[in-house]
């Protein structure tokens, strides 16, 4: 049975009571159909009654960024009588709430409320703040350029800001930001210093999901004016780091590592690290106590002997104490904030002369003084890296924590000489010694000891990692010793900075790279690259180069360079350039100690005249030589693998000259009018016949040759 209908006083009574006890939710469900209209119109207009006595209605429908900068607008302007464009002093509360946010999430333990199991509080989107509500309210775009060329260098020079923006996806988020915006004459020098920023980001830590958002944005029809740009972005991304590519990130406030006791080596040491100074300025701006930051600080546990390196006004200094004999020494080397070094400290005792300590920076000899090796007889108890750990008699209870991050940490029982220190140096910032018991070591572990060109050079007295880290326990990277662990403390975090080719390799590797030379059409469908894929070649020669990249173990599994091939010929010929094949020579250069993709590449990219014959006379020109002198370099390889009938091939099957006879009856007149002049086919058949020559100058000409000569005939 339905249910009765409702009068208009009985309706209109039934809402007022909901409205009361909901707060004015729709339940126009529950309603007769026939009535729905007249519900709905009713509480429409309740609503519109409510909003006028209750201003804090529409401010529940306010993003919260939009309520944070309306909260900010109304106190620059009280008056509430704004410009249509605030001026540029109005934006700097943005700047110190992105590095207040970025600090204070530096400051605090990662992932606190994860690990207490605690909902964690909304906060603030700043890529939202920024990017939808701060430059919309320009109306300049000069101006929203500096705004942007102001964040931009923001998050360049400080580490942490650049931790939080990508921990927070601002990479994902800019990519889609200019995806849904509209490309015009004023908005693409702000759009530029967006590619920017995803160059700062991307360059700094970029994860899979987003790095696969990268390779779609590449291939997509919207980012046509961006491409060369972002694939350029691709090639620094390829390029070997300067940095390490994992660190401890050091906040200065509660931060160091905590090493357990051991005895100091008696007559040398070697202390290295890579290291990167945020500041050298007191965190606690308004302390009367000196700050002289740490970089590392052994001591026993009555303080009466020690070993202690600070920094102070951007030169390191090293310490001594061995109780009553206090001595430091200066090194003369002006240390840079924000700039990555290769720190190596070697000191070695002299029983009848003064001790010596030496500095060397990224492998080459800054400094050397003479200091008191610290003889210490009794264990070491309080041992640091990044912080004092105690409080001293000059500075009472200050820590100095350094602001910094460190790579791995290592020390060792010997002073290397200058040559040792190189060669560790150009092991790289990401070089960590392997366990090994192999005869032919060049620089790497046995045990304990380091072993450079197949000799013993010393003994490992501990190694730290920001790879070998679980909770707050730093791994002993040496030993795997769970008792040579040490402690990290709540103020440091492990940054993982991954690169192209660790992202890459965790995303199907080749197959993104080779999808790069097509692009996506209409319903997702694959159409022909419509660009010059030079930059491509010039992505493939840097994977390549670098020795530590998988791809070309992948490109050989895959059969990558027939693929390649095959896309190449869906490229228009009028986007091969004469840098094109630039290009291409140098990869090849890059293949040549690889027989079997060198072989691959030969065939399916430079001898593929399906690619070059109606491309300009010029390029095909520069190819034709490129080819020539490849066979003066790899005259058996021609000879014996690709042959003489390939080239008698290419001339009877591209470098015809008209009249047509029959063996060209698939050639039409579009084709003929689509190839080079005859002029120059004339040219390029004569570069040709000439690298015929090339083949058989040395062992005259075979009898299988012979007669291929006299079929083409």
């Amino acid at each position: 049975m339905s249910a009765p209908a409702l009068s208009s006083e009985e309706l209109m009574a039934e809402l007022e009571s909901r409205m009361e006890r909901q707060n004015v939710v729709t339940i126009v469900e529950e309603i007769d159909d026939s009535k729905q209209n007249f519900a709905s119109s009713l509480i429409e207009k309740s609503v519109e009654e409510k909003e006028k006595l209750d201003p804090t209605v529409e401010s529940e429908v306010l993003s919260l960024e939009e309520e944070f900068v309306n909260g900010i607008l109304s106190k620059f302007y009280p008056s509430g009588r704004r410009p249509s464009s605030p001026p540029i002093d109005f934006f700097s509360f943005y700047f110190e709430l992105l590095e207040k946010m970025a600090l204070s999430e530096r400051s605090k333990p990662k992932h606190k409320t994860e690990q207490l199991g605690l909902t964690p509080k909304p906060e603030l989107d700043l890529h939202s703040m920024f990017f939808e509500k701060l430059i919309p309210m320009c109306v300049d775009s000069h101006l929203q350029v500096v705004l942007m060329r102001k964040l931009n260098g923001m998050i360049f020079n400080t580490t942490f800001v650049k931790g939080f923006c990508t921990d927070r996806n601002w990479i994902q988020k800019s990519l889609d930001y200019l995806k849904n915006s509209d490309l015009n004459e004023n908005s693409f020098p702000v759009h530029s210093e967006i590619l920017t920023l995803i160059q700062i980001l991307c360059l700094f830590n970029i994860k899979p999901n987003e790095m696969k958002s990268l390779y779609e944005a590449i291939r997509s029809p919207w980012s046509k004016p961006y491409w060369y740009l972002l694939v350029c972005l691709l090639q620094k991304m390829a390029l070997q780091r300067e940095e390490p590519s994992c660190f401890f990130d050091f906040n200065g406030r509660s931060s160091g590592l905590i090493l357990p006791p051991f005895k100091w080596p008696a007559s040398a040491y070697s202390f290295f690290t890579w290291i990167h100074v945020d500041s050298f300025e007191d965190p606690l701006k308004n302390s009367k106590y000196a700050y002289h930051p740490r970089l590392f600080s052994f001591s026993t546990e009555d303080q009466s002997q020690s070993i202690e390196g600070y920094f102070w006004n951007s030169k390191l200094h090293v310490i001594t104490k061995n109780k009553s004999k206090v001595e430091t020494k200066p090194f003369k080397f002006d240390f840079e904030e924000k700039k990555w070094y290769a720190l190596m400290i070697t000191h070695e005792y002299h029983l009848f002369r003064s001790s010596k300590i030496c500095l060397y920076i990224n492998g080459e000899f800054v400094d050397e003084n003479f200091l008191i090796y610290p003889k210490i007889d009794d264990e070491l108890i309080m041992c640091h890296i990044g912080t004092a750990g105690y409080s001293d008699l000059d500075e009472l209870k200050r820590d100095q924590p350094i602001i910094a991050q460190f790579g791995n940490v290592y020390l060792l029982d010997t002073c290397l000489s200058a040559i040792d220190v190189k060669k560790v140096f150009e092991l790289g910032p990401n070089y960590q010694p392997k366990l090994t018991s192999e005869t032919d070591v060049i620089v790497g572990r046995k045990g304990t000891n380091l072993i450079i060109d197949k000799r013993i050079a010393g003994k490992f007295y501990f190694g730290y990692s920001p790879r070998a880290v679980d909770g707050l326990m730093c791994l002993d990277i040496i030993e795997g010793d769970l008792r040579k662990s040490a402690t990290k403390m709540e103020g440091v975090h492990q940054w993982f900075t991954l690169g192209l080719n660790e992202i890459t390799w965790n995303i199907n590797g080749v197959k993104n790279l080779l999808a790069l030379f097509t692009q996506t059409g209409p319903n997702a469908t694959e159409i022909q690259l419509q660009q010059d894929p030079t930059p491509l070649f010039q992505l493939l020669n840097t994977l390549i180069t670098n020795s530590n990249s998988p791809f070309i173990e992948e490109m050989n599994e895959l059969n990558g360079f027939q693929i390649l091939g095959f896309l190449l010929e869906r490229i228009p010929s009028v986007h091969f350039t004469v840098d094109t094949v630039t290009s291409l020579e140098k990869l090849a250069t890059s293949l040549e100690s690889d027989e079997e993709n060198f072989s691959d590449f030969v065939k399916n990219i430079l001898l593929n005249y399906r690619l070059w014959i109606f491309t300009s006379p010029s390029v095909q020109l520069q190819l034709t030589k490129l080819i020539g002198t490849l066979i003066v370099k790899h005259q058996n390889y021609f000879r014996n693998e690709i042959g003489l009938e390939t080239f008698f091939d290419i001339l009877a099957l591209f470098y015809w000259i008209p009249p047509i006879n029959k063996k060209n009856l698939f050639v039409d007149q579009k084709t003929i009018e689509k190839r080079a002049p005859v002029e120059e086919i004339v040219k390029i058949r004569m570069y040709l016949l000439k690298m015929v020559i090339l083949l058989f100058q040395t062992g005259g000409l075979r009898w299988d040759e012979a007669f291929v000569v006299i079929r083409y005939r």
